[in-house]
């Protein structure tokens, strides 16, 4: 083979017909694969050389620069989305993708409404000055405030399930998720912690020791 990559190339394999190659990047950025690319067709300059990044082929030539290159990429894949999109193939999947955003956001809604109706009548009452369960924004701390109201109030209309059986802790997981699908790991595990934290305690004693601790950081005590 005319053209041999070194142990530290983002390129696995080349593929060379007559004075046309192929390189295909098994790894690193465009930008990595592009210098790499430039020097290879620096160094081969009877041969059309081309890198493939993603699917997408970009041919690239001894002279150019990195910039030119990772251009050349942005436009071949704007390029080939754009003739996807026109296709029969492209239209039908965009279509489709378009039904299921709407399905989505119709159950999001539908979710949200039934979370509210829970939250509102519900005995379970954050305050404003009771400590943040994510220190994150406040949409974020909402969502995990009403999730804990959520599970409490299932636990509650459900005397017989237990927040340390395996079994009754996966239903009420599934409870919370179908009140808010969209919790990242993070907010859910927090959700979880809370509700185990309030059962434990009783929901008195752990607005007492919320608000004290919010009080604590508020003082710079916490």
């Amino acid at each position: 083979m005319a053209i041999e990559l070194g142990n530290d190339s983002v390129f696995y394999n080349v593929e060379e017909n007559a004075n046309k190659v192929i390189l295909h990047t098994g790894s690193g950025t465009i930008s990595r694969a592009a210098l790499e690319a430039i020097d290879i067709a620096k160094a081969n300059p009877g041969k059309d050389v081309n890198f493939r990044f993603n699917g997408t082929d970009v041919p690239v030539s001894g002279s150019d620069n990195r910039a030119e290159v990772e251009q050349r990429y942005v436009d071949e894949r704007r390029r080939k989305r754009e003739a996807w999109a026109a296709s029969p193939d492209g239209q039908m999947a965009l279509a489709q993708k378009e039904l299921l955003a709407e399905e989505l956001a119709r159950s999001a809604a539908e979710a949200a409404e039934k979370t509210a109706a829970i939250v509102s009548a519900s005995k379970y009452q954050f305050t404003s000055d009771m400590v943040s369960l994510t220190g994150f924004g406040a949409d974020n701390e909402k969502t995990v405030r009403d999730s804990v109201v959520v599970g409490l109030d299932w636990l509650d209309k459900n005397p017989g399930k237990d927040i340390n059986n395996p079994k009754d802790m996966k239903e009420l997981k599934a409870v919370i998720d179908d009140h808010e699908a969209d919790h990242s790991g993070s907010s859910f595990g927090a959700a979880m912690k809370h509700i185990k934290m309030a059962t434990e305690k009783g929901w008195d004693q752990y607005v007492a020791e919320s608000k004290e601790a919010a009080a604590q950081r508020a003082g710079g005590r916490g």
